[in-house]
């Protein structure tokens, strides 16, 4: 993909690009929303290093020899990780929306009885797992290989979770 494509594709989140001959540098500064980190495995994964230059404002950079396209690559692995990360957050808020109302309906013995089923993705093997970190301290393990789903039913009970009314309105 062309420079000006790659550039065209990060949309609002360009903000600037310079190739600093000097130093023999590439830098391009990227302005993500307000709780968005970079993931702690961009110099490793990609040869690429990010530094923190405000709220929001990270610079990718790396030397000439690396080229446009890692540090672009890094830029987008870093979008779709936060962007996946919110859309976690997004999901939790709504199921949490879900369980007030049931917790709000329900008597304390069909509570007892309160199941979680969902699919989940199992992987064939533990090869190529990247752990990132974003701002929030929130921690994602990901796997490129193979995966299939399996079912998982976990009941609720006696745990060591206490579900409070402050923990609810605090979104947990």
């Amino acid at each position: 993909m062309e420079l000006s494509e790659r550039i065209k594709k990060l949309g609002s989140y360009f903000k600037n690009m310079n190739v600093v001959s000097e130093n023999g540098l590439i830098y391009v500064l990227i302005e993500f929303p307000s709780g968005w980190g970079c993931s702690e495995l961009t110099e490793y994964n990609f040869n690429v290093n990010v530094a923190r230059e405000g709220v929001g404002l990270y610079y990718f950079f790396a030397e000439i020899g690396v080229g446009f396209d890692a540090i672009f690559d890094a830029i987008d692995y870093n979008i779709s990780f936060n962007e996946e990360a919110q859309a976690k957050v997004n999901l939790l808020r709504s199921m949490i929306d879900k369980l007030k109302g049931i917790f709000e309906e329900e008597d304390i013995e069909t509570l007892k009885t309160l199941e979680f089923k969902y699919k989940k993705k199992k992987s064939k093997a533990n090869k190529d797992v990247k752990s990132v970190k974003t701002n929030d301290n929130i921690s994602v393990v990901e796997n490129n290989e193979d995966i299939k789903e399996e079912e998982v039913l976990e009941t609720v009970g006696e745990t060591d979770i206490e579900i409070t009314e402050e923990n609810i309105d605090n979104d947990v």
